[in-house]
Order: structure tokens, then sequence, then C-alpha cells
């Protein structure tokens, strides 16, 4: 059913007044976003395929972790160590509510999470794992 802006006596029915975001067709077009920050700089991609963004995700991010050695800051009375600081934060977001990414420390180090920002949790590294293959482990099972 049409909302009532939709239609008048003169025209024919808005196509926008259709309920297109859960449609199955548009379900199969927005497969994962990938969004990677780097300061002040924001880039963001579409992939059809969890493997083609995790592994655009680990493309941008493991040369800025090769690259990164920051200093201990001070922030009023605090002193925060490189190993607190996120340097650049990249992110997936997939097909219902599938979300993960990778933050990239001060000292290079990377860390892996899952969820959504309020249910945000660090994912566990198994042995002989980096945080690349811990997140698309966790990727592969949220199927």
């Amino acid at each position: 059913m049409c909302r009532p802006s939709c239609t008048s006596a003169t025209t024919a029915p808005s196509t926008s007044c259709a309920r297109t975001s859960r449609s199955p067709r548009r379900l199969a077009r927005i497969a994962w976003k990938l969004t990677i920050r780097n300061g002040s700089q924001v880039q963001r991609e579409r992939h059809d395929d969890r493997d083609d963004a995790s592994t655009a995700l680990e493309a941008a991010l493991r040369p800025l972790a090769a690259s990164t050695q920051r200093d201990s800051e001070h922030f009023f009375w605090r002193e925060i160590e490189p190993v607190q600081q996120v340097v650049a934060r990249g992110g997936l977001a997939g097909p219902r509510g599938t979300r993960g990414g990778i933050d990239v420390r001060g000292d290079g180090s990377t860390e892996a999470w899952a969820g959504r920002s309020w249910r945000r949790e660090l994912v566990a590294q198994e042995p002989g794992e980096d945080a690349f293959a811990a997140l698309r482990r966790v990727l592969q099972s949220s199927r």
C-alpha cells in the first residue's frame, strides 16, 4: 500500500513508495562494504564477495601496520602508549548485520574485532594466526 503522498488523482503511484530496501534483488547487490579510516582520510569500497573484501582490507592495512611507529602521547596528565593508540581502522559490513574489522595500533600491531560499535568485541587469535586470519575465521562462522 502506498503512502497518500505517493499517489494523486492525476499521476500514477510513485515508485519510491515500494519497499525496495528489502527486496531480494537489492539484498543480492549489497554484499560487503569496506571502510578504511587512516587519520582524517576515509576510503569506501564495495565488494560482492566476503573473501574479496577481506583481501582488500588486508592489502590496505598490512602496509600501514608495517610502516607505523608512533611515540607516546601526553594528554593532560595521562601518557598514552603507542599500543593504546589506534592509527588506522578498517571495517567490513556484510549482509544480515555482520560486522568486523582490524585496528592498526601505534606500535604497528594489529587487532581484530567483531560486532557493531556498541557491542564490539576483540577477536582472540589462535596459535599461529594473525589478526587478518582471525577476522576471516570469525566472519566465516557468522554466515
